[in-house]
């Protein structure tokens, strides 16, 4: 397989000198464009099966978790209060700031119709409206020093044109967002969004050497009244791509809820469990066993009991989270029967 440069000059050709049997490229300034190639079948085939550009080999392109909006394991309808942080969709947390804001899962009516779902977003009243993802620095290492795409699908559902913008920000230590991040692109206009339709936006950066193995955060920041819905979301890498506004990003991956639903429980989970009357241990009789995917982290726990006279706290056994396994200690005595739900946390 031919390997391309990847700093190429503008009107460069590859392969220079030409190698017989083998089409020549020229790079336009964005992309390789076929100089001269044959017509003939077996030529088109060639280029079909050998011919890659870098940013679509391979696969796991979109470095964001649940760019589909496919996966919502907190509820599919929550409400986000002002100067309150709050994850919806898995991946995506929304800051408010004026006023509260509706988040709902809906229907996806994007022209390309390339998702099931996207997320709706509905302000109160006049209010910024922040949708924000962080990702671990173990995925977003591979961005450093490369030009990186993000895109988005956005409805403007409202009765007037907004611009969102884009943030890049990145954590200070590896995954560690408890102190102040820093920012590397602020809030940047992207596309206008006119009402009534839906508008892809895309924005080029590059991260300094260095910073994306720390982990960053990409966040969209749109203001007013305006009910939008946003969805079809990516982030790559894309050599030779020029830094600024893009209005001709590639295609972007989508991957099937089935792995997409494995890579959010990496960072969030939920589990039903029964107890079990299993000997007690000091007092305590023991649950069943929860499997669950594999964390990013030992995760924080919280308890909620589907039965009112069984209300309490819990302890859990550490030791065996990295096999995916968890053991949940009930702390009353007498509790066979009794059922709840164990929510898992690492989130970043």
């Amino acid at each position: 397989m031919l390997v391309f440069p990847s700093t190429p000059l503008p009107d460069e050709l590859f392969p220079d000198p030409p190698i017989p049997g083998i089409p020549r490229w020229r790079w336009d300034g964005v992309k390789w464009v076929a100089v001269g190639a044959s017509s003939d079948l077996a030529t088109q085939e060639w280029v079909r099966e050998q011919i890659v550009p870098f940013e679509q080999a391979g696969g796991f392109l979109n470095k964001l978790r649940n760019g589909t909006m496919d996966v919502w394991q907190r509820g599919t309808a929550i409400v986000v209060n002002p100067a309150i942080n709050t994850y919806t969709a898995d991946g995506w947390a929304i800051y408010a700031t004026g006023a509260a804001v509706h988040v709902n899962r809906a229907a996806s009516t994007t022209p390309r119709e390339l998702t099931e779902y996207v997320m709706d977003v509905a302000p109160v009243a006049s209010a910024t409206a922040v949708v924000a993802q962080r990702i671990e620095s173990v995925i977003s290492a591979s961005l450093g020093t490369h030009p990186t795409v993000f895109q988005a699908m956005i409805h403007n559902r409202g009765a007037t044109a907004f611009t969102p913008r884009l943030r890049i920000q990145h954590a200070t230590t590896r995954d560690n967002w408890t102190a102040a991040a820093t920012i590397v692109l602020p809030f940047t206009p992207m596309q206008p969004c006119p009402p009534g339709q839906w508008t892809q936006v895309a924005y080029t950066f590059q991260l300094p050497f260095g910073i994306a193995r720390f982990g960053i955060e990409v966040a969209i920041e749109i203001v007013g009244t305006n009910q939008f819905q946003i969805g079809e979301l990516d982030l790559r890498i894309a050599p030779g791509v020029p830094i600024g506004l893009n209005d001709d990003p590639s295609t972007p991956e989508m991957r099937p809820i089935p792995s997409e639903l494995l890579y959010c429980q990496r960072y969030y989970s939920w589990q039903r469990v029964n107890w079990q009357t299993y000997v007690a241990i000091a007092g305590i009789e023991t649950s069943t066993s929860v499997y669950f995917s594999p964390m990013r982290i030992f995760p924080s726990i919280s308890w909620v009991n589907e039965l009112l006279n069984n209300v309490g706290s819990f302890n859990a056994d550490a030791l065996s989270v990295s096999s995916g396994r968890m053991v949940v200690y009930n702390p009353a005595i007498g509790g066979f029967g009794y059922q709840g739900i164990i929510h898992c946390h690492a989130e970043l």
